[in-house]
């Protein structure tokens, strides 16, 4: 409340003989706080849901939450990723068309925006939303990335690698940044660049069942059977109920 102590304290003489007129203001501005409070307690259900994959039940939630108050913006946003996990591309289109009405400039916001078109191949519309979101975000590397993978599903490899590079050099701890660059340079039988990305990564704590495999592959290709193997024990050993660690039980190794 201290907006309304600092309008109203330098008329104080005047407050003392207007009280009663006041008051209608007061419960108004009582009344929109519980009505934002109302929608926020649905908003904070429907995040949950949808983190838990109840996407129908996260969109009843978030439903609640804009009926409880038109105003509140967020479930604009939250609403479009229920729809796309949903299926419901219309729908979808329509809420991030909306939110970015009141947000052009968040950053997550742009970045989702840009897998929606991604996943509709949209291509060009994909990779503006992209760096729009590297322009308006602090953490960069994720829609480098995201713009990164969408160039590669549509075969644009030199922008693909490019991204990629941007986001290494904004972030070079970033695993999934060295994961994608690698795999760039072993679809192009680049092997030795491609381990090149993953050789400090595999010897340290923030190695991942997907760079311990790739790296596998790599050195399968390369005929360097006692780095593949110790690769393979690093990956039963740390993630032995993986995806990846499957797949090599499958003997998927050249796959």
């Amino acid at each position: 409340m201290m907006w309304r102590a600092g309008l109203l304290s330098p008329l104080g003489l005047v407050i003392a003989a207007c009280a009663q007129p006041l008051q209608p203001l007061e419960t108004a501005a009582n009344r929109v706080e519980i009505v934002q409070q109302r929608a926020q307690v649905h908003y904070e259900l429907a995040i949950t849901y949808f983190r838990a994959g109840q996407l129908q039940t996260a969109l009843a939630a978030v439903q609640k939450a804009m009926a409880a108050d038109p105003t509140f913006d967020a479930g604009y946003h939250l609403r479009a990723l229920v729809h796309m996990g949903l299926g419901n591309s219309a729908d979808a289109e329509s809420d991030f068309q909306r939110a970015l009405q009141s947000r052009p400039k968040d950053g997550a916001l742009l970045n989702n925006y840009g897998w929606f078109l991604c996943e509709r191949n949209r291509y060009q519309e994909s990779v503006a939303a992209f760096e729009l979101s590297v322009i308006s975000s602090k953490e960069i590397t994720r829609p480098l990335i995201g713009a990164g993978v969408c160039s590669m599903r549509v075969n644009r490899a030199d922008e693909a690698q490019a991204f990629f590079e941007r986001a290494r050099q904004a972030d070079p701890e970033n695993v999934l940044a060295a994961v994608e660059l690698a795999r760039l340079h072993f679809r192009r039988n680049e092997f030795d660049a491609a381990r090149a990305q993953l050789g400090g990564l595999n010897r340290s704590p923030r190695a991942t069942a997907e760079s311990l495999w790739l790296e596998a592959r790599i050195t399968h290709r390369m005929g360097l059977s006692k780095e593949r193997n110790a690769l393979i024990d690093a990956l039963l050993q740390k993630y032995p109920r993986s995806p990846e660690a499957a797949a090599f039980e499958r003997g998927s190794l050249d796959g």
